[in-house]
């Protein structure tokens, strides 16, 4: 379970495996930034993780001093990162080594992850799944979603992953499986509780919705909200997908195309005229996708090639596919075709 930070400090109770997990608790307080408070920490080498649910590598700068949150290593003594932000060029106005947006009391570490691909080499399909999470009762942002989601989803059937040539060649059907959940709390709070181990989650009180790393928040938002004039937005200012998972769309474009253009962002996709990913300000935009679209959110995956700059890419990144069967010669080597009378 986890205190109310207060005073700059954040409170988590650290529950040790033993073959009796109940009967063994030890309390850690940590500072806003994740360093330990001396003479108020109680743990056991046999625990190995820290602040923000992190691996603790505690052999060189000692106990809960250097955090392993998979892509890098932190230091929550300078809160500040070893090595410089992967997705550094996507955010100019940010220093590459700052942890969570100068801000550790409101917000938590996530990983960008917020779609998967989950490929059946039986059934020759491969399916994209995510969701997008809105506010319990609110018709408005629920509506919108749906309405986003379904444009995707209709893609299913209309694009192939081929391999080989002629006779030989191999074809998976590619679907989109985009569902919208209705929650009690904040989505964005909800899409930090699926981040969570389950572990942590128990500890917290909380309940993971979707396990599997491909959750994001969807919301409408007053046309003067500032969101929509941060450097963040697209140049026409409709619609922001914030981290690749927080979505949020102005108000007088709630049942346009916006909703279903900051989805395809959250899919790893940025912007590719003459297609749904075109800016607005752009007279090209139309509801359409191509294989260069689909071809990227899978290659952010490893699957397939593209004739695309890889580093062109939107805010979103996608899980390792989840793989059922047994691939064929060269899977990963394949390339995104239109299907013939879908």
């Amino acid at each position: 379970m986890q205190k109310k930070a207060k005073y700059g400090m954040n409170l988590n109770l650290a529950h040790l495996l033993y073959d009796n997990p109940s009967k063994d608790l030890r309390e850690k307080d940590y500072y806003s930034g994740g360093m330990v408070m001396p003479e108020r920490s109680f743990s056991s080498e046999n625990y190995h993780f820290g602040y923000q649910g992190a691996l603790k590598d505690d052999e060189t700068y000692g106990s809960s001093n250097q955090l392993d949150f998979g892509d890098r290593g932190y230091d929550p003594r300078r809160v500040q990162w070893w090595s410089v932000d992967p997705l550094y060029a996507k955010y100019p106005w940010q220093s590459p080594y700052t942890f969570v947006g100068n801000n550790p009391i409101l917000n938590r570490e996530i990983d960008g992850r917020d779609y998967v691909v989950f490929v059946d080499h039986n059934t020759k399909t491969i399916i994209v799944k995510a969701t997008y999470y809105t506010i319990r009762g609110n018709t408005v942002d629920n509506n919108s979603a749906v309405k986003a989601t379904e444009f995707w989803n209709n893609q299913s059937g209309k694009y192939q992953y081929k391999l080989g040539k002629g006779d030989e060649a191999i074809f998976y059907d590619i679907n989109f499986e985009l569902d919208v959940q209705e929650v009690d709390e904040s989505p964005v709070a909800q899409v930090n509780y699926d981040r969570l181990s389950d572990e942590e989650a128990t500890m917290r009180g909380k309940t993971r919705l979707n396990k599997t790393n491909s959750s994001n928040s969807y919301s409408i938002l007053p046309d003067s909200d500032p969101n929509f004039a941060s450097s963040e937005a697209d140049k026409d200012g409709n619609g922001i997908t914030k981290g690749g998972v927080y979505i949020k769309v102005k108000d007088s474009r709630k049942d346009t195309e916006t909703g279903a253009h900051e989805i395809g962002h959250s899919l790893g996709f940025k912007h590719l005229i003459n297609t749904l990913m075109s800016e607005a300000s752009n007279i090209e935009r139309n509801l359409k996708l191509n294989p260069t679209v689909v071809g990227v959110i899978l290659k952010n995956v490893g699957i397939g090639r593209v004739n695309y700059d890889p580093d062109y890419k939107g805010s979103g990144r996608g899980n390792t596919q989840h793989e059922t069967g047994t691939a064929p010669p060269d899977f990963k080597s394949g390339k995104i075709v239109k299907k013939k009378n879908p």
